[in-house]
């Protein structure tokens, strides 16, 4: 089975942002859920979401459904590169109510968009 070389790899872009997306994908970055991993009092509740209800702050709930006013505007600013993907997602709603299945993520990532990546890192 061949191998897919990530498009990032053949994409012009600064090292920093290279950086950013490798450590994503490797899931060596910052969000609760590797903190927590790494801690045995870490919680791994996002805190960034407003309201009551605790979401674990992983890369799908990062990308998709984190409700902070911040990332909501990021994903308003690049909608273009969620409705192919999620009906649900509207700029009245620039987030998601439900997990996504794995391939509809792995799908996204991989979308044929060189903007993507000033979105996500």
């Amino acid at each position: 089975m061949p191998i897919d070389v990530p498009r990032y790899l053949h994409l012009d872009l600064s090292k920093h942002v290279m950086s950013n997306i490798s450590r994503f994908r490797l899931r060596a970055h910052t969000l609760k859920v590797e903190a927590a991993a790494w801690h045995e009092d870490g919680s791994c509740v996002c805190d960034q979401c407003p309201g009551e209800d605790e979401h674990i702050q992983n890369e799908v709930h990062a990308l998709l459904i984190c409700q902070d006013h911040r990332v909501c505007e990021l994903r308003k600013h690049f909608s273009f590169l969620f409705s192919p993907f999620f009906e649900d997602f509207s700029a009245a709603q620039p987030f998601l109510l439900q997990q996504v299945n794995n391939q509809l993520v792995h799908d996204f990532l991989s979308q044929q968009n060189n903007r993507l990546f000033l979105f996500s890192f």
